[in-house]
């Protein structure tokens, strides 16, 4: 139970950190280019890799890869999940943003395939980012094995 209790803790939290980062970027009129996303892998990786690390410290022994693993992806969607409802509500009810992205995006865009796309990039995002967190999370502890 302790392990969801950290992905809700996390996702939330780098939820709301993607949220307030996108509303700076509306603030500063820049939202609707899409080269600022690049920003948000860094956000989602910075909140996975604080849910894996609380789950080290919280577990008494040794945490395996599954467990790592599963804390950090389910972060990832909860805060995918999160931060897509908000950006479908921002979408629809922010006057003239929708056109605005619409327009920087190309003209074969379309509403749907703009909600699918912020979906789908944040849940490979999680996916990803969780299998290299982990990876480098494998190799400390073999590192540290190692040098006993």
């Amino acid at each position: 139970m302790k392990k969801y209790q950290i992905s809700i803790k996390f996702g939330v939290l780098t939820a709301i950190i993607l949220i307030i980062y996108f509303v700076v970027l509306g603030l500063l009129g820049v939202n609707s280019n899409p080269f600022y996303s690049f920003m948000n892998a860094l956000i989602t990786t910075s909140g996975l890799a604080l849910a894996i690390r609380e789950l080290e410290q919280k577990s008494t022994e040794r945490i395996n890869y599954r467990q790592g693993f599963e804390v950090s992806f389910f972060t990832g969607i909860i805060a995918t999940i999160l931060f897509s409802i908000f950006f479908i509500t921002y979408y629809v009810y922010v006057p003239g943003f929708s056109d605005e992205l619409l327009k920087n995006i190309g003209k074969y865009a379309n509403t749907g395939g703009i909600f699918i796309t912020v979906a789908t990039m944040g849940a490979l995002t999680s996916l990803v980012v969780s299998f290299a967190l982990m990876q480098l999370h494998k190799n400390k502890l073999y590192k540290k094995q190692k040098h006993r």
